[in-house]
């Protein structure tokens, strides 16, 4: 059982309560219905304390739950394997992860510089960890996406993680890159940040931006590519990858397309693609978009700067 005590504490000293949530004390100390119902610390199921700290939010979402799974080799008859459905409040679901990437992942015996010989895993389970706290904290509780459940699969050579809900307020370009924390349930990033998880004692997010550039040392340190981040506004994927990645050459289709593709040489507007190509603003627009959604450029720009545009390097 968690100590609903030191966490109320802990809260009220952050500056945790507001007025829509309000934490009273009672005579001879919190009454012992608080720990299962959670009702002092929100009014609503998708308030953020039944979700963080209640026996079972599941009462109330069903299927806010991970689903997990590992996929066999193409051409095998076995659909998946190792298939597991976590339930609870968040640290559970959090830690019971931790272990499913423990059995799942394959072992690996690993040198550092110095010669320390170490165990490891396929992927870094520090990046695994960061990515399912994000997934849980950050998915969407619109009643949209009230039966979808966060998806984890382990394919032969790629980890998919895929979360219900787009970014909130930031865009994939910006991630990990600048020291912004967006929020899309503030409450329940509120109480995660002094929530622990049983199995290690650690925190189950620390809300300070630090996340997605502790996934990205972790996978450069293990010598893995970086991860691929998936924005299409009604979810959210992110994807790792087992080996050093090959430089993918792009498939440009269309004389239009290609010849945008070549005029991003270096970043350029779109007003120098347009002046490069001799196509319509309207046309290079669309060319863009398309290659973007192949994930062949990236846009960067922001408030006061121009924007441009760039091939991404695989």
């Amino acid at each position: 059982m968690l100590d609903i005590v030191d966490l109320v504490a802990s809260l009220r000293a952050a500056g945790g309560d507001t007025t829509a949530v309000e934490v009273k004390s009672a005579a001879g100390g919190i009454p012992q219905a608080l720990a299962s119902s959670l009702s002092a610390l929100a009014n609503l199921p998708r308030g953020g304390g039944i979700m963080a700290l209640g026996s079972h939010p599941q009462q109330f979402l069903p299927r806010y739950m991970i689903q997990l799974a590992s996929a066999p080799a193409p051409g095998a008859t076995v659909r998946a394997v190792g298939a597991t459905t976590l339930d609870g409040p968040i640290p559970t679901m959090l830690a019971g992860a931790l272990a499913w990437a423990r059995r799942t992942f394959t072992p690996m015996i690993v040198s550092d510089d110095d010669g320390t010989v170490r165990d490891s895993y396929e992927y870094p389970l520090d990046a695994f960890r960061e990515l399912i706290s994000n997934a849980l904290v950050h998915r969407d509780h619109a009643e949209w996406s009230r039966g979808l459940a966060v998806e984890v699969r382990h394919l032969p050579d790629r980890l998919v993680i895929t979360n219900f809900g787009g970014l909130f307020s930031i865009t994939v370009d910006r991630l990990g890159t600048e020291g912004v924390t967006s929020a899309r349930n503030g409450r329940l990033l509120s109480i995660c940040q002094y929530v622990r998880t049983r199995d290690d004692g650690g925190r189950v997010v620390e809300a300070l931006a630090t996340g997605i550039p502790t996934v990205t040392a972790s996978l450069a340190k293990a010598g893995l590519p970086a991860a691929r981040f998936i924005d299409t506004a009604i979810r959210f994927t992110v994807i790792l990858r087992r080996g050093p990645s090959a430089t993918r050459k792009p498939v440009i289709r269309g004389r239009s397309a290609l010849a945008v593709w070549d005029a991003i040489d270096a970043e350029r507007t779109v007003d120098e693609i347009r002046a490069r190509t001799g196509l319509s603003t309207a046309n290079v627009r669309r060319i863009l978009r398309d290659l973007r959604g192949d994930h062949f450029i990236a846009i960067n720009g922001g408030q006061g700067r121009p924007t441009t545009y760039r091939r991404v390097a695989e």
